[in-house]
């Protein structure tokens, strides 16, 4: 009879209409799709459960209000090149993008939060158990792909009852993701492809911008019939997180090992300098792991100078 859980082909209604299921699927098929591996049960994991709150207007929200209060702190356009410890504290040494010039600025602490997959290739003066830590974290990242599309209707809605949520794929693709706001708008935003796995953003990393957008169209095709005639290429963007020059990476994926060697390494300072960001946390590639690490930090240095 299948349940519920799987959706009507035929919504229940008013009256003797009790609606008609899908038929289920034979175990069999369920088990060749490995979609029970992880899939069925992603949104049951601790950091994968589903939204409850979102900030008005794109995750970037919140860094555009922390400018907003600290922005007059903040050295746009400045690319480290190097940090350098001394007797007096931290130097750090930048290049000015505008003027193309060196500049320094020095403190008694430095908390370092460039992503590894950066800080590897910036010259410092740490020791070999800290830089040999770096290498292994910079390995360690995650150079995932995204695609998104402006629909010219939300016919995920309109068409399929679709309200949020994720179609998972076979291909390369991976996830179609829907959105869970603006519902019943006229257009939307759909995220054509989410692809996490290296073997697959490597390969699309080397495409240019169209022929992503071009190949996600195709295989959205397949989920969805008719895809191409509600988004095209005109009105698609896409990311590749590994060629984006100040991350060069989406986040960490720690393994077992690392994380009893490496990342135990990078918990403790450098001299004066500290690291935070989300690989410093147990919550990597999401902000709240960042904040919370930002926060340790900043404890840590403060009972060390009350103590010092």
């Amino acid at each position: 009879m299948g349940s519920s859980r799987a959706g009507y082909e035929i919504p229940p209604g008013a009256g003797i209409n009790t609606g008609r299921k899908h038929e289920p699927l034979p175990l069999s098929e369920l088990l060749n799709s490995r979609f029970w591996e992880y899939k069925m049960h992603f949104g049951e994991s601790y950091l994968q459960a589903a939204t409850m709150l979102q900030p008005v207007g794109g995750m970037d929200a919140i860094a555009k209000a922390f400018e907003q209060r600290v922005g007059r702190l903040i050295r746009y356009k400045a690319e480290v090149t190097e940090i350098k410890q001394n007797s007096d504290g931290v130097q750090v040494i930048y290049r000015d993008r505008k003027s193309n010039q060196y500049q320094s600025v020095d403190g008694k602490f430095a908390i370092c939060t460039i992503p590894l997959s950066v800080l590897t290739n910036i010259k410092a003066d740490f020791s070999k158990e800290h830089q040999a830590a770096i290498t292994v974290g910079a390995s360690s990242y995650n150079r995932a792909v995204k695609v998104g599309f402006q629909s010219k209707r939300r016919f995920w809605e309109e068409d399929y009852n679709i309200y949020g949520g994720i179609s998972w794929t076979e291909a390369d693709i991976i996830q179609m993701w829907y959105p869970s706001t603006g519902f019943h708008n006229p257009q939307g935003i759909i995220v054509g492809a989410y692809i996490w796995s290296n073997d697959i953003s490597k390969r699309w990393e080397a495409m240019t911008f169209n022929q992503r957008l071009s190949l996600a169209i195709s295989q959205g095709e397949k989920i969805h019939p008719g895809y191409n005639q509600e988004v095209s290429v005109a009105n698609g963007c896409t990311v590749a997180w590994g060629k984006v020059p100040y991350s060069q990476g989406a986040w960490i994926s720690w393994e077992q090992d690392s994380r009893k060697k490496a990342y135990q390494v990078l918990n403790e300072p450098e001299g004066n300098v500290y690291f935070a960001g989300d690989y410093m946390s147990y919550l990597s590639g999401w902000q709240e792991g960042a904040i919370l690490s930002a926060h340790k930090i900043v404890n840590d240095i403060t009972t060390r100078v009350q103590n010092s």
